[in-house]
């Protein structure tokens, strides 16, 4: 298991220190927060526990994110994602706070997974894009496992259209 551990951790960390100064600006943008320094490091514990039990999060005390190496669907690429996503959840306070009060001035009800559904989009989309541009042929995680198909088709059209038009700028 510490074999497995130290082989994701190596591979993973490789992987994001080469995209880290085009994706964490982006992100940081998005989440119109800095992302995480020395001061207030995220806490990231890698296990192996076996079979699929991806990765969680904790945002108190401190941001402190747990992820399963044992998780074929969090090696590589998708692990790189995946350790942003999970780190992101630190963030995600401003984008829950807006989603709540836009949908309260608009009078309608927001289910209480949106912001996620967004997060998962928008760190995907922006590990799509950079490697993109570097000749890396990638699918995010939401694609890749089915997961807007199989928790959130409900969101899929307006979560792509929107952000997608919101990353570019427009």
């Amino acid at each position: 298991d510490d074999r497995a551990n130290r082989a994701w951790i190596a591979d993973v960390s490789a992987k994001l220190t080469s995209i880290a100064p085009r994706v964490l600006p982006q992100l940081s943008a998005f989440y119109q927060l800095p992302w995480y320094d020395a001061g207030n490091a995220v806490r990231v514990d890698i296990v192996h526990v076996g079979g699929a039990r991806g990765g969680y999060t904790w945002r108190t005390p401190r941001v402190h994110t747990v992820i399963d190496s044992a998780d074929s669907t969090y090696h590589g690429w998708l692990g790189v994602e995946m350790l942003l996503h999970e780190a992101s959840h630190g963030l995600t306070d401003r984008l829950e706070e807006s989603i709540d009060a836009e949908a309260k001035a608009a009078g309608k009800k927001v289910d209480g997974m949106l912001w996620h559904v967004i997060q998962f989009y928008v760190v995907g989309e922006v590990m799509k894009r950079t490697l993109t541009a570097d000749g890396v042929a990638f699918s995010a995680y939401i694609y890749a496992t089915g997961l807007f198909d199989r928790a959130w088709k409900r969101f899929r059209p307006a979560v792509e259209s929107e952000f997608s038009s919101y990353l570019d700028d427009k």
